[in-house]
């Protein structure tokens, strides 16, 4: 089993990636690949158990996360956001494991956690006259019920977690020379993130009495490229700025992962 976990985690090692929530703009790219409007495919409104991600951590720690559910609060023709519901599961992959590593993993991930609900809005600020490059002003917010380890007993618990991020997204088209039926999209993204509305008991009990404040705050920065509204390659970095005194928080962390789409 364990040799299968590594062949599996050196396989999307090579696949590099990294799982986030990305609405891509496919409107005008899809245009431009058919002679009529109508002949575009109309997004549903709900889509039920419409992605999968599996995410590869650089200290060898793995995630697999399910999108249960998406749905979009608001007006049907006005504003609205975009919701969505994950169901997750972490584990060790590759390499020595230090308590509590799944934790931060989970903490930073922006759909970390057993059971995380999100919220994820963009709003224009550029748009080129083809439609195809963009830049938007970008947020989530979430909240998370995460898996942990009292750093005393080594028991587990449970505790709960507020999310939060905005910052830039920016996209535009791309393929391969002399191939435009195989045309995909670029995105890039930076962001100032938080996890927060945390237990300070919570927390000590788990990081130990190093722990500074009840929150964290940080930055994250993603990039992607996506061929044919099937296969993402993605790849991110990140770190929280504060409780430093604590050795699992005091270097960024690197994730990559595949994410592939579950409906033809």
């Amino acid at each position: 089993m364990k040799q299968l976990i590594i062949t599996l985690a050196t396989f999307f090692y090579i696949s590099i990636g990294y799982s986030q929530v990305i609405d891509v703009d496919y409107s005008k790219i899809r245009e431009s690949l058919v002679d009529s409007e109508e002949a575009l495919e109309e997004e549903s409104p709900v889509e039920i158990l419409g992605r999968s991600f599996v995410d590869i951590f650089g200290n060898g720690k793995i995630q697999g996360t399910a999108q249960l559910l998406k749905l979009r609060i608001g007006e049907p023709n006005g504003f609205y956001i975009p919701f969505y519901m994950f169901l997750g599961a972490s584990g060790d992959g590759i390499g020595d494991s230090k308590q509590n590593e799944n934790t931060v993993a989970n903490l930073l991930n922006p759909i970390g956690g057993l059971l995380n609900g999100t919220f994820n809005g963009r709003n224009n600020i550029y748009k080129s006259d083809s439609g195809i490059t963009s830049l938007k002003f970008a947020y989530q917010l979430s909240g998370k019920l995460i898996n942990a380890q009292e750093e005393s007993t080594g028991e587990s618990k449970f505790i709960g977690s507020g999310y939060g991020n905005l910052g830039l997204f920016f996209q535009t088209g791309a393929w391969e020379q002399g191939n435009l039926d195989n045309i995909g999209v670029f995105w890039l993204q930076a962001k100032v993130t938080s996890s927060f509305g945390l237990s300070r008991d919570s927390l000590t009990e788990i990081f130990g009495n190093n722990v500074e404040d009840s929150f964290f705050i940080g930055y994250s920065f993603d990039l992607g490229l996506e061929i044919n509204n099937r296969i993402n390659l993605k790849a991110g970095v990140y770190q929280y700025f504060n409780n430093q005194e604590v050795d699992l928080f005091s270097e960024p962390v690197f994730k990559f992962s595949l994410d592939y789409n579950l409906k033809k």
